[in-house]
């Protein structure tokens, strides 16, 4: 049974959500492989729909009707698919040095934390880190996830007029029909899924090793007054990684 109380417990919860958050991040845009499908089905034929509207005579308001709700709903799944698209900054855990070196660092320099608490607090700030990573990570990914819930579902009704329209233009010219040769090739939905990011798990018996020792040693009260607060890296895609915080960037809350 999971200790929630436990801080090492609520260390490895974190950390494991982060890793499944990023990972669904990047499941959530590989998705826009299905909706090229979608998309290049449509392109295929979607001039020569309007160009038939234009030129033709004797076409019934049918006709226009539908092809007007095709351009709509295809134009509305497209603003949700680029919307999918546009790269936003994910939260990423700060290097690990920050915490044992700069960061220990600051706390011995505090007389009022004694050295053998120094670790506690170390805990604290990287525990606020990762809490506040998950935070904005699901965030993010509820936001994409609606993105694409919309650009798929209007993909799915622009399917019926489009369908309907090349309906009637077989059947009032059945000469200019052509076949289109539909490629998916600027989408690999494998290659984007194996994009996600690999951290490494603490071995299962060091964990046990730490929740023995976490039952056995009471530890000592933190001030929260005392511990720096350590924000994460928010960095966007195809963007460099930003250079370590100074501390001018460190709260002392």
């Amino acid at each position: 049974m999971l200790d929630f109380t436990d801080k090492n417990t609520q260390v490895k919860l974190n950390q494991n959500r982060l890793k499944e958050e990023s990972e669904r991040y990047y499941e959530i845009k590989s998705r826009i492989g299905i909706l090229s499908i979608f998309y290049s089905i449509f392109a295929a034929y979607t001039v020569q729909l309007i160009k038939f509207a234009v030129t033709s005579e004797n076409l019934t308001w049918l006709y226009y009707s539908v092809l007007v709700l095709f351009v709509l709903l295809f134009c509305l799944s497209v603003i949700f698919a680029i919307r999918l698209l546009i790269p936003k900054e994910v939260a990423f855990k700060e290097v690990p040095k920050i915490f044992y070196g700069k960061l220990q660092k600051d706390y011995s320099e505090n007389p009022s934390i004694p050295k053998e608490h120094i670790k506690y607090y170390i805990r604290e700030s990287y525990l606020h880190q990762i809490e506040n990573a998950v935070d904005s990570n699901y965030k993010l990914n509820n936001r994409k996830s609606k993105f694409h819930y919309y650009a798929f579902t209007f993909a799915l009704l622009a399917a019926i007029p489009y369908l309907t329209c090349v309906g009637i233009k077989t059947t009032k010219d059945p000469v200019d029909i052509q076949k289109v040769e539909l490629t998916n090739k600027y989408f690999n939905i494998d290659s984007l899924i194996n994009l996600k990011i690999k951290e490494v798990i603490m071995p299962e018996n060091e964990e046990n090793n730490q929740e023995q020792a976490a039952q056995t040693n009471e530890e000592p009260t933190v001030n929260p007054d005392l511990v720096i607060q350590r924000e994460p890296e928010m960095i966007k895609e195809n963007k460099d990684i930003p250079e370590t915080k100074q501390s001018t960037d460190e709260g002392g809350n």
